[in-house]
């Protein structure tokens, strides 16, 4: 089982609470809303975080701008930049027109719902408002995109519906789902049967292990993605000339 935080300083004493509570893997997620704040995805940064025995850490970042053109910006440098080592990319939704620009493209990991947003926004008569149209959907799924809920906010009786309307139509078009507690220290940390739970409530079903692959497979198209020798989906260099050649006496 895995599970999502939004670290502050307190890395170390978060690692050490989630390998208490039998974690394998956590991702720490840090708050990104200019070009400057990039550096801390530089690899001497990524080694202090990373290094924790016991437990699988990775890091990633969420986009936060309110420009769709600098959050794009962003995500591109991000995704394919060799030099920066985030794991994963998170990009919080925004209204429908914004977040349907933001589900076009497919270099990033997970658009992560903002419930604090909405809660401003009343629904229409004839559907709960989630700021995720039917195209938005049909885009998520040709990018191999997922959806990230946050509890943190599902205590209100409106986040909850708005939540439950949308992983009705998400479920249907084969959409994968994710959630995390974003806990920001110690106390905020589930255990590992109540994260399960919420999955449960929100009638999510997956094993653990179908929520592992969801999660490595994101894993894996970042790594992908920064790695030189791939260039699109099927084409990438496996081998180069003289790679195999060793020097001999003749």
């Amino acid at each position: 089982m895995y599970d999502i935080a939004l670290p502050h300083g307190n890395e170390n004493e978060l690692l050490e609470k989630y390998r208490e509570l039998g974690y394998k893997y956590v991702i720490f997620l840090y708050l990104i809303k200019s070009k400057s704040e990039l550096t801390l995805f530089k690899r001497e940064n990524i080694c202090r975080i990373t290094k924790f025995p016991g437990i699988y850490c990775f890091v990633g970042a969420i986009l936060d701008t309110l420009s769709i053109k600098d959050t794009l910006h962003l995500a591109a440098e991000l995704f394919y930049n060799e030099k920066l080592y985030n794991d994963f990319l998170f990009v919080k939704a925004g209204n429908y027109k914004y977040t349907q620009l933001l589900s076009n493209k497919h270099y990033f990991n997970s658009i992560l719902l903002d419930l604090d947003a909405m809660s401003s926004i009343e629904d229409p008569l004839q559907f709960r408002y989630t700021g995720f149209s039917f195209t938005t959907l049909k885009n998520i799924i040709r990018n191999n995109l997922t959806i990230c809920i946050s509890i943190r906010n599902l205590a209100s009786y409106i986040n909850l519906g708005r939540v439950l309307y949308l992983i009705k139509h998400a479920k249907k078009k084969g959409i994968p789902l994710l959630l995390g507690s974003f806990a920001r220290d110690v106390r905020e940390i589930p255990q590992d049967i109540v994260l399960r739970s919420w999955y449960k409530l929100l009638k999510i079903p997956y094993t653990p292990e179908e929520l592992t692959n969801i999660m490595l497979f994101q894993l894996i198209r970042t790594r992908r993605a920064k790695n030189k020798d791939v260039f699109c989906n099927g084409y990438e260099i496996v081998k180069y000339p003289f790679e195999d050649f060793e020097d001999s006496d003749y």
